[in-house]
């Protein structure tokens, strides 16, 4: 299963798909501690993949939350 990282940062953060960049900066994009919660249950729920919430923290853009989402594709 491919995950569109670009569409699942959008999701969360309730912004447009072509606002957001694999080389984003998530702090600027609006992502926050409640935003890593959000993606640490859909990634659960979606993609049976867990994610180590300390991996997440040091997330800086899409690519590595892509890079987090990896064994889901």
């Amino acid at each position: 299963m491919a995950v569109d990282v670009r569409e699942l940062v959008a999701e969360i953060l309730e912004e447009e798909v072509g606002s957001v960049d694999l080389d984003s900066d998530l702090e600027v994009l609006g992502w926050d501690s409640l935003s890593d919660l959000t993606l640490i249950s859909i990634a659960d729920e979606r993609f049976g993949v867990t994610i180590d919430p300390k991996a997440l923290a040091d997330a800086e853009t899409p690519a590595d939350i892509a890079a987090l989402l990896a064994p889901a594709a």
